[in-house]
């Protein structure tokens, strides 16, 4: 993934498509995400139902242990990066959750910071399906009890996903190996969403008219 930034956001740009697979032995914890709600998530014209229906469609995506990268820019618009290592969505405050490694996500945090700006980009390897969600209230917030769990899990089904890729589980754990001490969680509200799955819709804005 490549970062670029275009008036103040991070966006991201991936890899070819296809619509997501099953993952083998499923996922473990998908049935307990809660979704998006409220009017005006993804764009202040957006009716309700349309969004909770697209939302809620696409909920077990977001949280179904995905390559997740995270971005922020400084005041001058540089951007900075850092690879995700889970997210959750929470429906009763209308946010989401990222999860990073406060080592390596020091400057990104201090971009979140000073800004609150946030483009976080959710793949599935098997098949490049991309999303894109934007926000601009992004805040680090304390972690809650069973968020370390929450992480575990969420890489243990990106493990699996990446197997039959020719990864191994150890491989993929080492790469986002992270003490319960050093996670970081950012709140932030999605704005904007967008289809980034590489192909000729790369870019569309999603969540209208559905």
């Amino acid at each position: 993934m490549q970062g670029i930034c275009r008036a103040g956001w991070v966006v991201g740009i991936p890899t070819p498509t296809s619509r997501p697979r099953p993952i083998a032995g499923g996922f473990p914890f998908r049935d307990r995400f809660r979704v998006f709600g409220g009017p005006g998530i993804l764009g202040a014209t957006m009716p309700h139902d349309p969004l909770r229906t697209f939302l809620a469609e696409e909920a077990a995506f977001l949280v179904g242990g995905r390559s997740l990268n995270v971005g922020s820019c400084d005041a001058s618009g540089r951007p900075t990066l850092v690879r995700g290592l889970a997210c959750r969505v929470e429906g009763d405050a209308g946010r989401m959750i990222v999860f990073v490694a406060r080592p390596q996500a020091g400057e990104l945090l201090g971009d979140i910071g000073a800004n609150g700006k946030v483009a976080v980009v959710l793949t599935d390897p098997p098949t490049h399906r991309t999303i894109q969600l934007k926000g601009r209230d992004a805040t680090v917030i304390p972690l809650a009890e069973g968020d370390a769990a929450w992480v575990e899990a969420s890489i243990d089904s990106f493990a699996r996903q990446m197997a039959p890729l020719g990864f191994s589980a150890d491989v993929i754990r080492t790469i986002f190996t992270c003490a319960p001490s050093d996670l970081a969680a950012v709140a932030f509200t999605p704005v904007e969403a967008f289809d980034q799955t590489p192909g000729p819709q790369a870019g569309r804005p999603l969540g209208k008219g559905v």
